[in-house]
């Protein structure tokens, strides 16, 4: 009798909370209707047999227990909060339930699809794990307006946040090794060449932020060649993260064929190799670029010359590798930098090791601080003074993302200002082909202060490994 009494009063307040979430409202852990709200949920849950579909409807319930998270921290509410991340966290080992009960003897290639198409959405969720996360850490470093019990709370609950979504992501990329043994059974194809189809197939879902340029500038009877790399790895540990590059940076005949291409230049620009590393707590950033010199145009030459010099030795790398490892840094300071391109913008918040961009269509300071301060949930006159604008209303024919490879590279070299008040540098001269407009003087500068031939800024290193 009471459960029948119980499911009468859940299905007459089905209407009022779906109408509640049309309005964006929403039922939060401070409301006596909260508790139904939840019940309702793991029914449905369980009500879902497929395990495919079960995992889907998880990942929409984890997000709205995320966004009930936010939303009491928001309002001072932490134990309210903490309620909220409690459930998130029974929520993704629903998750991982349904992960492992994915299978598909008869159809793995199928079934491998199905597990990426699942990874890419908790990829998303994880992205707006780490929003969460950094916009809460601003909101109230800046306030400062919670209790020091309040606070501890706080910090564990935040970090048991991406806890949860990382094992989330450790079963996943367990089930998709399981499947491909299965593919390989099947098909009887080696595991290089599994592993290359789906490395194409986790490239079209976004699974992985990686890019390789590579072009030859024919000028006379010279080839300017230039090669960038960038990806994002799951490895943290540093001589993981360089033994991975250096076998992503190597090209063979046949890789350096396939992505070649070749286009009559106006002038030859000076070689250079750098490598940029920035770990943290959830992955490495890499981003490397060669730029070479060779005495032919013919392709065959060209292309043995490009399998030479991406043959490296760690010491290759530790030469010229700038690092940036946040996971050893204490205290790193809160900053908010702003560039704005005609009227656009970009926003760059950091704070600790989390870190969120964003775009805006406005050029205008004010506009932009009060666009910054209502994302944050703070007032304009809270943030004014934290917030570093960079104006650049004369570069031309140049996006936000051109703008970002700039910057970054701005920021390696110690050319930008921060908030923890590092010195200011000297904008370089701009790079031979016209595309970037910051910092390809670098090399010049560090070989006036250091004398290293190869014009990397050396800091006391046995390795000769500079850690930004």
């Amino acid at each position: 009798m009471k459960v029948q009494t119980l499911l009468t009063v859940m299905i007459l307040l089905v209407p009022i909370m779906a109408d509640s979430q049309e309005r964006n409202e929403g039922i939060t852990p401070d409301s006596f209707l909260w508790g139904i709200d939840v019940a309702l949920d793991k029914i449905s849950l369980a009500l879902t047999s497929n395990p495919e579909s079960r995992a889907e409807k998880a990942l929409e319930i984890a997000q709205e227990r995320l966004m009930e998270v936010k939303a009491m921290v928001e309002a001072n509410k932490v134990e309210a909060a903490a309620k909220a991340e409690i459930e998130h966290s029974i929520t993704l080992e629903g998750l991982i339930e349904s992960v492992e009960a994915l299978s598909d003897d008869d159809d793995p290639e199928g079934q491998i699809e199905k597990e990426l198409e699942l990874e890419t959405k908790i990829k998303a969720h994880e992205e707006k794990v780490k929003i969460v996360k950094t916009e809460l850490k601003i909101k109230i470093k800046i306030e400062g307006e919670l209790s020091s019990e309040q606070q501890q709370l706080l910090d564990q609950f935040l970090e048991s946040l991406s806890n949860n979504t990382r094992e989330v992501k450790i079963k996943i990329k367990n089930k998709r090794d399981e499947t491909e043994i299965k593919i390989q059974e099947k098909t009887g194809e080696s595991e290089i060449e599994i592993r290359e189809r789906i490395h194409d197939l986790e490239l079209k879902k976004g699974l992985l932020e990686e890019k390789i340029e590579l072009e030859g500038k024919i000028i006379g009877n010279m080839t300017f060649v230039k090669l960038e790399l960038e990806y994002d790895s799951e490895k943290i540990n540093e001589s993981e993260v360089l033994a991975e590059f250096l076998e992503k940076f190597a090209f063979d005949t046949e890789k350096a064929d396939l992505l070649l291409e070749l286009e009559e230049g106006d002038e030859l620009g000076e070689e250079e190799f750098r490598v940029r590393v920035e770990i943290e707590d959830e992955g490495s950033e890499i981003e490397s670029r060669l730029r070479f010199i060779v005495a032919s145009t013919e392709r065959s030459e060209i292309i043995n010359a490009i399998v030479e010099r991406t043959s490296l030795t760690l010491s290759d790398v530790e030469a010229v590798l700038k690092m940036k490892n946040k996971l050893s840094e204490e205290d790193p300071e809160l900053e908010i930098e702003v560039e704005t391109y005609r009227n656009r913008s970009r926003v760059k918040i950091k704070i600790d090791d989390e870190k969120t961009k964003f775009q805006l269509d406005t050029a205008n300071h004010e506009e932009i601080l009060i666009a910054i301060a209502s994302r944050l949930g703070l007032d304009v006159e809270e943030i004014r003074d934290l917030v570093e604008f960079e104006d650049e209303d004369e570069k031309e024919d140049e996006d936000l993302n051109d703008a970002e490879d700039q910057e970054d590279e701005a920021e390696d070299t110690g050319k930008n200002k921060t908030n923890s008040g590092d010195e200011t540098q000297t904008e370089g001269d701009n790079e031979e082909d016209g595309e970037d407009t910051v910092g390809d003087n670098e090399e010049a500068s560090e070989e006036d202060e250091s004398g290293s031939e190869n014009n990397t800024e050396v800091l006391g290193s046995e390795n000769n490994t500079e850690v930004v």
